[in-house]
């Protein structure tokens, strides 16, 4: 049976192990780091976009509505083809592009029209 003084006891065997799966959680290339970027008054989207990257982003969001990408059922064709354009644009600057299609905008629904 363990007692209050047998776990005080490993503390100190317990603890660097520990410790050290955290360190190895912190190292860059083990996480992301995702934020929604915008300019500010007076600041190009491009110049708030490097900022973020020096600020440790490393991934967007791109968030698309359902019905303005799959405008058949099967057929993928948004227009304008915001996924190109956004994997274009951020993968130059390496950061990584997560797609959110919503279903939901508000109070509306986004589902395509044969699935309603």
């Amino acid at each position: 049976m363990l007692t209050r003084r047998s776990l005080l006891a490993a503390s100190p065997l317990l603890l660097p192990a520990a410790v050290s799966a955290q360190e190895r959680d912190r190292r860059p290339g083990r996480r992301i780091l995702s934020a929604t970027v915008s300019e500010g008054r007076n600041e190009e989207f491009g110049d708030a976009v490097v900022q973020a990257r020096s600020l440790g982003v490393s991934a967007v969001p791109l968030s698309l509505f359902w019905d303005d990408i799959e405008r058949e059922p099967g057929v993928i064709a948004p227009e304008p083809n915001w996924l190109a354009i956004a994997n274009q644009f951020y993968s130059t600057l390496g950061l990584r592009v997560h797609l959110v299609i919503s279903v939901i905008d508000t109070n509306n629904d986004r589902r395509p029209a044969w699935l309603r």
